[in-house]
Formats: C-alpha cells, structure tokens, sequence
C-alpha cells in the first residue's frame, strides 16, 4: 500500500489487530483508491482470504471525505494541505 498512487496515510483496526487486520486508510482522489482496492493483485489476494477464512464477524467497504484534521502522526498532519 505504502508505494501505491494516491496513498496518504492508513491505520491498522480490527477484531484481532496485527493477526487479522483491517485498514481505514486516506487516499488522495477516489480513483487512486479504487485502483488500489479492486486492480492490486495482492489486495485481491487478502479480500479472498479474509472471506475464505472468515476473519471478521462483520465487514464493510465505506467512503468518507474528510473535512477536518486535527492532530498529528509522528509529527505531521496527513492531511495538510490536502483539504
């Protein structure tokens, strides 16, 4: 993900984080985001196998549009200049 088009930051969140873990990541324009999420083989690859496995009691595929960041991630704002 990190070397993918448009990638700006994501976080790791799930039932059980670091051994079956989902992503809310932040993309630079839905496209880029899409690319990444239905055209990256390896993406592919985890989807099937988070169905296969069962991983989560629960699933979604959500889109939001940020308007607001406040904070920092290891000293800078990810969204800076962005909104």
């Amino acid at each position: 993900m990190l070397a993918a088009k448009g990638f700006v930051t994501s976080f790791g969140i799930g039932e059980l984080p670091f051994v079956k873990q989902a992503t809310f990541s932040i993309w630079d324009s839905k496209t880029n985001m899409k690319n990444f999420a239905y055209n990256l083989h390896q993406h592919k690859e985890v989807i099937s196998k988070t169905h296969k496995e069962d991983w989560y009691s629960e699933d979604m595929f959500t889109r939001f549009i940020p308007i607001a960041c406040y904070g920092t991630i290891n000293g800078s704002n990810p969204l800076a200049g962005k909104l």
